[in-house]
């Protein structure tokens, strides 16, 4: 088996800060020629919206 170079990189910053875009840029033109997955963490944590009435009371 072949040894394979991985490269992680994380990006940080606050709230509507420009990560996601970064992210996209990254990818989209300096990793062009890799393979790159992107995982986001938007989409990680539930909307208030969908909580029960219990859950919000411990917020």
């Amino acid at each position: 088996m072949k040894n394979k170079k991985v490269t992680i990189i994380l990006i940080a910053g606050g709230t509507a800060s420009g990560k996601t875009t970064v992210a996209h840029r990254l990818a989209n033109e300096i990793l062009k020629d890799k393979s790159v997955t992107h995982i986001s963490m938007d989409n990680y944590y539930k909307d208030f919206s969908e909580l029960t009435f219990g859950c919000l009371t411990f917020l």
